[in-house]
C-alpha cells in the first residue's frame, strides 16, 4: 500500500438501460490498456465479490497521476483519479502564537515536525519550526516545557 496525497476527483458512470453493459473485466482491460498506451503502467489488479478493480499510475512530465477503477457487472463502474502532489504545510508554528497559547491555556499544539514513518531522524522540513521553539525559549529562559 502506499498513500497517496493529491486532488481528487470521482466519477461515478451509470449507464442507460438500453445499453449492452460490458462486463467488469472488460471495463478495467480498456483502461488498463489506455493507460499503457500514454506510458502508464498497471500496478494492482484484484476481483472482489464479482466486482473487478484496478490501480494505475501515469508518470508524465514529473507529475504523478494515480487511478483506481472500479466495475461492477449492474451498468456502473467508478474512477478515482488523484493528481499527486505534496500537501501544503499552512499552520507553520511561530514563538509568539506559541507563547500567546500557552499563557491563554497552558499548553501548545505546535504542527510542522516531521519524522519518516518508523524512524525517530528529523526530517529537514522541520527546521523552521524547531527554529520558532528555539526562539520561544530564548525569548523567556525561565520557560519550563514538557
Amino acid at each position: 500500500t502506499q498513500d497517496v496525497e493529491g486532488h481528487h476527483l470521482f466519477i461515478l458512470y451509470d449507464l442507460n438501460n438500453n445499453v449492452q453493459v460490458p462486463s467488469p473485466l472488460q471495463t478495467v482491460r480498456n483502461y488498463t490498456n489506455a493507460i499503457k498506451k500514454v506510458g502508464g503502467e498497471l500496478l494492482y489488479e484484484f476481483e472482489d465479490g464479482g466486482i473487478q478493480n484496478v490501480i494505475l499510475k501515469l508518470v508524465k512530465k514529473g507529475q504523478e497521476v494515480w487511478a483506481h477503477v472500479i466495475a461492477s457487472g449492474n451498468g456502473q463502474y467508478s474512477l478515482h483519479i488523484i493528481e499527486k502532489q505534496l500537501m501544503n504545510q499552512d499552520v507553520i508554528a511561530d514563538a509568539n502564537s506559541m507563547a500567546k497559547s500557552i499563557k491563554e491555556s497552558g499548553k501548545v499544539a505546535v504542527y510542522g515536525i516531521y519524522f519518516d514513518t518508523g524512524k525517530s531522524t528529523l526530517k529537514p522540513e522541520s527546521q523552521q519550526t524547531l527554529q520558532e521553539i528555539g526562539n520561544l525559549l530564548k525569548a523567556d529562559p525561565a520557560l519550563k516545557l514538557y
